[in-house]
């Protein structure tokens, strides 16, 4: 039954039957989702479905549209999402080098999914990256505006320890 399965037909039926707007479909299969408000590009995330058959795999990908654009920021951004990624036991943060767009993702391997198997994963998956990325924004965030802050003091605030 899961080798039959249309792993982008399963995000789409996902996405349609929670209700929301598919902002783009890009070639490759990537269903992009807009979550926050557009006006405010701080609090912007992207949530990206990346689903492909022949590997069998799912990604789910959460995105902050606001970019890293000083070098000089992104080493202590860098900094900061690698104390972050130290403490998760799903997905990472990851930071792109060329842009400086910053972004966690949460993958599941699908090669014995069903269709209903597939919708709770993407369920988690969903819950997990929106939920990860709105605990650590707002650090991110600080650490691109506030030169003057630490990441491991931002990272224990963030953290609560």
């Amino acid at each position: 039954m899961a080798a039959t399965l249309n792993i982008q037909e399963a995000i789409k039926a996902f996405v349609a039957e929670k209700g929301w707007k598919i902002a783009t479909t890009q070639k490759d299969g990537t269903i992009v989702l807009l979550f926050g408000d557009k006006d405010d590009n701080e609090r912007n995330v992207w949530v990206t479905f990346h689903g492909r058959d022949q590997q069998r795999d799912i990604r789910v990908r959460c995105a902050q549209c606001k970019m890293v654009e000083n070098v000089k920021d992104r080493d202590r951004v860098l900094e900061f999402l690698a104390r972050a990624n130290w403490g998760l036991n799903i997905g990472s943060f990851k930071i792109d080098m060329n842009d400086g767009e910053t972004f966690f993702e949460a993958a599941a391997d699908v090669k014995f999914c069903d269709a209903e198997d597939v919708n709770m994963l993407l369920t988690t998956l969903t819950s997990i990256v929106r939920s990860t990325m709105d605990k650590y924004q707002r650090g991110i965030i600080a650490m691109m505006n506030d030169s003057s802050l630490e990441p491991s003091s931002v990272i224990s605030i963030v953290e609560g320890r």
